[in-house]
């Protein structure tokens, strides 16, 4: 699915929104064990009633993936385990409250993730390595994908290189402070790795979001721009996801409906043609973060 629906901050209305979103067609869904920002338990309420009611029919038709959050990241008055506990303990705990958390039904023994996410690096790669360490403990079974969040390209490469299992999913910013993560995005594409993008309509992304390119290509295809804008994300090269934490059912709908409008442009025909010049010049437009006015 190209959206994943991100849950942070929805609060003690988490399982309202989550449960829109199926409705609407969502199949992915992201959270994270930190409870101050992310409502775990309500995600897999929603998830839950969701299965209950028809609405769900079969767990592999779905993608649930969580967080692991460092100690700094935790709310110390609400937090996914003891501060003061040692790493390794700090995560499985983490982990398994997931597992309780996201189950898809009341026995718990049926539950799994399919990505864990590190919210964060540490600061010394060696303990980065001893976290994914315990990750690695839960895969395939538990946890079927490992993941990490917000990690820089260096990092990222020296991650790859010293775990058994490789990062599946990187999940980052996707705005002009970090240049739109150029190096990053390659380095998923040459290894496969899925890249997640978020905030890609927050704060300096106004530009982009106010172009001409995206002002073209949302009028030739009939979609708002912040669809199209979307639209441009995903279609970059390698797989590409997009964090879509909308909270407006109208939204929800308009976005999923552009993905399909995109693909009815069929295959060899002038909108093809279009399209892959519209995404030359987005990619020229984003290679260099200084190219988007601000």
């Amino acid at each position: 699915m190209s959206f994943i629906y991100g849950t942070a901050w929805k609060r003690e209305d988490t399982a309202v929104f989550v449960s829109q979103a199926i409705k609407h067609g969502f199949t992915s869904f992201d959270t994270a064990g930190q409870p101050k920002p992310y409502r775990e338990e309500l995600v897999g309420e929603a998830i839950r009633q969701a299965f209950a009611t028809g609405q769900l029919h079969n767990r592999a038709d779905i993608c649930i993936q969580t967080k692991f959050s460092r100690p700094e990241a935790q709310d110390p008055s609400n937090t996914a385990y003891p501060l003061d506990a040692p790493l390794e303990e700090q995560v499985h705990l983490s982990i398994q409250n997931s597992l309780h958390n996201l189950r898809h039904e009341e026995a718990e023994d049926t539950s799994y993730l399919d990505a864990l996410l590190l919210h964060s690096p540490y600061p010394d790669l060696q303990d980065t390595v001893q976290a994914w360490r315990v990750f690695e403990q839960y895969v395939p079974s538990r946890i079927r994908a490992l993941g990490i969040c917000n990690v820089p390209f260096a990092k990222l490469k020296q991650l790859y290189e010293a775990v058994d299992v490789k990062p599946a999913v990187v999940q980052a910013r996707f705005h002009k402070e970090t240049a739109f993560e150029p190096e990053v995005r390659r380095f998923c594409a040459e290894k496969r790795i899925v890249f997640q993008a978020h905030k890609v309509l927050k704060g300096s992304n106004a530009a982009l979001l106010e172009s001409e390119l995206i002002g073209e290509a949302a009028a030739e295809l009939g979609v708002s721009r912040q669809a199209a804008l979307y639209l441009c994300v995903l279609h970059l090269p390698g797989s590409v996801r997009i964090v879509n934490g909308t909270k407006s059912a109208a939204h929800m709908k308009e976005d999923l409906d552009a993905v399909e409008v995109l693909r009815g442009w069929g295959v060899g025909d002038a909108k093809e043609v279009l399209w892959r010049q519209y995404m030359g010049r987005f990619q020229t437009l984003i290679e260099e973060g200084s190219h988007v006015p601000s």
